[in-house]
């Protein structure tokens, strides 16, 4: 009898292990470099400075790392984004996400989405004024990083990959969970580095259907370590303006859309 009781437990300890080891983010990630908090300025699509950008990338005594990046439009709150990464064990210098919370304006500009990532319990909510939360399971191996995205970013910067894999939860939208694939645009000459996100909304020929209804994200980097972002051009909310979020203290020109 005490043999089988054995024998009923021990299955049951490996899938508490197993279900532990799979809560986590697959998500691998640089050191953001520096940290401290620096500025960016927000210009309109004709280069008009419309509110400010404060980011923050800190260390926690616990060892994690805490980013946080608030929008300031004109004067009135924008989108909030904050994450708090950990280090990976047996990978030196590499982090991964625990959550991840993003605040934005919902697409008509009036109401703000909340989306909150626990990659711990492998869950998204999706909170938006007057109507319940929604959920959405990630799944196994997800690579969520939504606010993390620019230190997903940095090796393709540095020229060290072709391209970047990740994926975004999108609250509004027929595909909660989109597969994103970023590579460097045009020859590198020692300039900024224009990367440009490209969304996988159900296969090739669905996602070129689907291109010119999605957004246009550009962001720019140096190619010099420590790879320092220098202009993002976004919409400000789903389906709204272009927008170009460009740091303090750089020439905004080069990174304004054509006009």
């Amino acid at each position: 009898m005490r043999r089988r009781g054995r024998r009923r437990t021990l299955p049951a300890a490996w899938l508490l292990l197993a279900a532990s080891a799979r809560a986590e983010s697959d998500l691998a990630l640089p050191y953001p470099d520096p940290l401290g908090t620096f500025r960016g300025v927000i210009h309109d699509a004709g280069g008009r400075a419309i509110g400010e950008n404060v980011v923050q990338n800190l260390l926690r005594e616990s060892g994690r790392v805490y980013l946080r990046s608030e929008a300031s439009v004109e004067g009135e709150p924008g989108n909030l984004l904050e994450a708090e990464l950990e280090p990976i064990p047996g990978r030196d210098q590499m982090l991964r996400p625990v959550w991840q919370r993003t605040r934005m304006l919902a697409t008509d500009g009036a109401e703000f989405l909340d989306l909150h990532v626990d990659h711990g319990a492998q869950r998204a909510t999706c909170a938006r004024k007057g109507e319940p939360p929604r959920e959405i399971a990630l799944g196994e191996g997800e690579r969520i990083a939504n606010v993390a995205m620019n230190l997903a970013l940095k090796p393709l910067a540095a020229g060290a990959l072709e391209a970047v894999h990740f994926q975004m939860v999108l609250c509004e939208g027929w595909k909660e969970i989109v597969d994103v694939e970023a590579r460097a645009e045009g020859a590198r000459d020692g300039g900024p580095v224009e990367m440009r996100l490209r969304f996988d909304v159900g296969g090739r020929v669905v996602s070129a259907l689907f291109a010119p209804f999605l957004p246009d994200i550009r962001i720019w980097m140096r190619p010099q370590a420590p790879n320092e972002w220098l202009a993002h051009r976004l919409p400000l909310y789903p389906r709204g303006p272009t927008i170009e979020i460009v740091r303090e203290g750089v020439d905004p020109a080069p990174y304004l859309p054509p006009r």
